[in-house]
């Protein structure tokens, strides 16, 4: 008997989604800071695929002065059917854990979050991204759950994107 060669996965419509983030973004975020003070800043997000079900984010910017620099890893996973990802940064010691959906209805990604606070306690936390119909921007508003508010989310950041170059094609927008 001939062994049969094991087939090789396939990517899904899920995975089809993640293509969306691919090429350079500008960011202009606003970080929402306790007793009402805003931090605005300007950074930029360059997103590339690894194979056919993962997209790597790294995102650099300047904040309260200091280098920022952050990476995500999201993909979707096929059995669960949500999408799964990671983010670490250079300012946190601990990686936030992610899951969500998308909606094509409203072309929202909606991702729950798990992570540390920097006292070392868990902190939760909702992301949600809203994708413009010609693809060329997209706004995420993050919330962190309020410690001993029971479910109440607080807004913590907003961050509008506008794609400046697609990486597919290597040309400015």
């Amino acid at each position: 008997a001939v062994a049969q060669e094991p087939q090789m996965p396939q990517p899904s419509a899920g995975h089809e989604v993640l293509k969306q983030d691919v090429g350079t973004w500008k960011a202009e975020t606003t970080m929402f800071m306790p007793g009402g003070a805003e931090e605005k800043s300007s950074g930029l997000e360059v997103n590339a695929m690894i194979g056919d079900f993962w997209v790597n984010s790294v995102f650099t910017m300047k904040f309260m002065g200091t280098d920022f620099l952050g990476q995500a890893t999201v993909g979707y996973d096929p059995d669960s059917k949500q999408y799964v990802g990671s983010w670490v940064d250079s300012m946190t010691p601990a990686a936030m854990h992610m899951t969500g959906t998308w909606d094509e209805a409203t072309r929202t990604m909606t991702m729950m979050s798990t992570g540390k606070n920097p006292d070392g306690s868990e902190k939760k936390g909702k992301m949600i991204t809203v994708y413009s119909q010609d693809g060329n921007t997209r706004k995420t508003t993050m919330f962190d759950l309020s410690p001993g508010s029971g479910e109440e989310f607080v807004k913590s950041m907003e961050i509008q994107y506008t794609r400046v170059a697609d990486e597919k094609t290597g040309t400015a927008k």
